[in-house]
């Protein structure tokens, strides 16, 4: 991957531009994988740190689709003690595959899934079919 994308609208942007390759990649995905797959959840846990290290989505500029109470314009104003699901969010360290379509989903509103899921597809050196080159009979 050449450079994460963290402007929301740009992430939300690319989101609906790839949505058929993403799906595409979470059916292959669930195909391939058992569920609670050591290998993949591995490589998942092991790229979301490193992007949880680098994208900073306590800055305020991330816009959630539906209203929290707890926010105070974009930032949330219960931060330090705010809810276990809060804590937990983009719920990366669960079982993957289990997950993938509220996974998939998040790719619109969180660069850190958006950008997993580019960086999965390096990794796995997955191609959608419509790059993918067909074999001569």
């Amino acid at each position: 991957m050449k450079h994460l994308v963290t402007d929301p609208q740009e992430v939300e942007r690319l989101a609906e531009e790839l949505e058929d390759e993403n799906w595409e990649f979470r059916v292959w995905i669930r195909n391939h994988y058992g569920f609670d797959d050591p290998k993949l959840n591995g490589m998942v846990w092991r790229l979301a740190g490193g992007l949880m290290e680098q994208i900073d989505c306590t800055s305020g500029k991330w816009q959630l689709p539906a209203p929290c109470p707890l926010l105070e314009g974009n930032l949330c104003r219960v931060y330090g003690n705010r809810p276990e699901a809060c804590r937990q969010y983009p719920h990366l360290h669960n079982d993957f595959r289990a997950s993938s379509i509220s996974r998939f989903n998040n790719t619109f509103i969180c660069p850190i899934v958006f950008n997993l899921f580019e960086l999965m597809k390096e990794e796995l050196n997955w191609r959608p079919r419509s790059q993918r080159r067909r074999r001569r009979r």
